[in-house]
């Protein structure tokens, strides 16, 4: 059978309450407890407008995971995540208030936009906006 969309992506943290508040602030997620969480794990799911856990935070764990050294976590193989957003101007004013360091690309062939961006666990954000 084929696949029919991406469920959700995790993202290892060694602070929740600072990713949890990185996405909530730009993307206007809201984040909740894990409704089935086993004791002690830490981590939180992130909710898009529709009320689809689309983000999963989890507690760093260094049995699992490796060691930090007071680095950010290497995300192996993981390049960037890719989210449909809407409204280019407003989302940049978002970054420039939250003091993030951002870039935008315009493919104007396709009439579409792009803002990349790290989270503080410096994984990659690809925001896309489809112009018009």
């Amino acid at each position: 059978m084929p696949a029919e969309g991406l469920d959700h992506i995790n993202i290892v943290s060694g602070d929740i309450a600072r990713t949890v508040e990185f996405y909530e602030g730009l993307l206007g997620l809201e984040a909740r407890p894990i409704p089935v969480a086993p004791e002690g794990y830490g981590g939180r799911w992130i909710y898009d407008k529709h009320g689809h856990d689309v983000i999963h935070v989890q507690l760093h764990d260094p049995e699992r995971h490796g060691a930090r050294d007071g680095q950010p976590l290497d995300m192996g193989p993981l390049d960037h995540i890719a989210i449909v957003c809407t409204d280019f101007p407003g989302m940049c004013a978002k970054c420039d208030a939250m003091g993030l360091d951002y870039s935008t690309n315009h493919v104007e062939k396709m009439n579409f936009s792009q803002i990349f961006v790290r989270d503080p666990d410096n994984v990659l954000l690809e925001l896309n906006f489809r112009n018009g």
